[in-house]
């Protein structure tokens, strides 16, 4: 799938019967995904729309190498009436396998659109797939300001003040201050941030040229230095992330590339799907990426968990990303992701505001850790996150907005854990007392056997 800011997406592609085509967004909203995480939904037509959700497996893939990608499965389309059992058997030549004979009501099977006996026509499902975002950035707010990341370690602010624009970058929890800032000449409309540096991202201004990447190094490590590059002709970057010692880009190629902190190319290999985002802190690095076609409304997002030790790359494991299932109305997307570079830990929250985090105790596994909708106190109440540590969740609490706003600063909160248990009947203190050891004792042996197998 080809990702560009300045070409429309491809248009729906129907070159066979039964199948469904899933086309990436256009590119005003691929555009406006790169600036927040605003996702697409899922969409029906046709009487598709009301034969309920999709319950098998299908496949993924581009048949014509041209972006548009096909997903065959046969329970997308509508099955034909049932047939009278009694006449089946005398129905053998029957090319369909169905038979004509009268229904009960006078009505005659194969009869509703096609004509007298004529089959029904295929029906197609069409399928926006989820576009590409950062995680913890905001889009362009009435002053033209933006977040470009807010997370646990710091914050990124982009400013256009129509005269010249600027990059504000504050470095504040990961045991050291750093406040820097600098004229934005390129435009930069993604970032990453981590202890060691920030680096940012731009679209070509031509058509025929590469995303341009830059590096600002924080003083006081070792090959750390400032460095741009500009990707080949015609590849857009539509991802980044950083951690110790590295950088990574997904680009519009389906390329991952992963560089040092002096602009050397440490490894490029193609990704296993569509990319989603890009996810990293300290030696871990995640790509999340389109794996399969949404099944229940619901994308199927897998990520690859890396380990990144200098020039050395260690595939830790592939996972299944969790999303709650979706309906007519919303799609099951992903909303957020983030790692904590100290504990190893990553988190990820969907649209259904359900926070879980990946634990190598039993073989990689995520752990549902927090249900934010339960939290809400009314239907204004949004929960924007921010970051994971062990038995912490950091967010912004927002009243009848969608994204913290650049100034003043949003106010930062946290919260324990919520593994959602089961309660026992009776005494509802004593319920809820029993049921907080519980999430407790589930909480510290998970992440106990966490820490020792990594």
């Amino acid at each position: 799938m080809t990702i560009s800011n300045r070409a429309a997406g491809p248009q729906m592609h129907k070159t066979q019967p039964e199948v469904a085509a899933v086309t990436p967004g256009s590119a005003a909203e691929i555009e406006e995904n790169a600036t927040g995480n605003h996702v697409q939904g899922t969409t029906l037509v046709g009487e598709a729309a009301t034969d309920g959700a999709i319950d098998a497996p299908v496949g993924l893939f581009d048949e014509n190498d041209d972006g548009t990608f096909n997903v065959s499965n046969p329970l997308l389309q509508k099955a034909p009436p049932a047939a009278n059992l009694d006449a089946e058997k005398d129905d053998d030549d029957n090319e369909n396998g169905i038979s004509l004979d009268d229904r009960e009501d006078g009505s005659v099977v194969g009869d509703e659109e096609g004509g007298h006996g004529e089959p029904t026509e295929p029906k197609f499902i069409e399928i926006s797939l989820q576009d590409p975002f950062q995680p913890s950035a905001t889009r362009v707010d009435e002053k033209r300001r933006r977040f470009l990341v807010f997370h646990g370690i710091g914050h990124i602010i982009s400013s256009d003040n129509r005269v010249n624009r600027r990059v504000d970058i504050v470095l504040s929890g990961s045991g050291k201050k750093v406040e820097e800032s600098f004229v934005d000449n390129y435009g930069f409309n993604r970032a990453s941030l981590s202890g060691e540096g920030a680096v940012f991202t731009c679209d070509p201004d031509e058509e025929m040229k590469g995303s341009t990447v830059f590096y600002q190094a924080f003083p006081g490590f070792k090959g750390n230095e400032n460095f741009t590059i500009t990707l080949p002709a015609r590849e857009i970057v539509t991802a980044v992330a950083s951690g110790e010692g590295w950088i990574a880009v997904s680009t519009s190629r389906q390329f991952i590339r992963v560089f040092s902190k002096t602009g050397l190319l440490l490894s490029l290999y193609w990704a296993k799907g569509p990319v989603v985002c890009l996810v990293g802190g300290g030696r871990w690095f995640g790509a999340i990426y389109h794996s399969a076609a949404p099944i229940n409304f619901s994308f199927q997002l897998s990520m690859d968990l890396v380990e990144i030790c200098g020039s050395y790359h260690n595939l830790l494991a592939t996972v299944r990303v969790p999303l709650s299932p979706g309906d007519l109305a919303s799609a099951g997307t992903l909303r957020w992701a983030c790692a904590d570079p100290t504990s190893g830990l990553i988190g990820v929250m969907d649209s259904q505001g359900i926070v879980s985090v990946l634990m190598k105790a039993s073989g990689w596994q995520w752990i549902p850790v927090l249900d934010t909708q339960t939290l809400a106190r009314s239907v204004d109440d949004k929960y924007w996150p921010i970051s994971v540590a062990p038995n912490k969740f950091s967010f912004i609490l927002l009243k009848a907005r969608s994204e913290p706003s650049v100034f003043p600063l949003p106010l930062k909160d946290s919260i324990d854990f919520q593994i959602p248990v089961s309660e026992q009947t009776g005494s509802r203190a004593l319920s809820q007392q029993i049921a907080g050891r519980n999430q407790a004792m589930l909480w510290e042996t998970a992440f106990t056997a966490h820490q020792v197998a990594i």
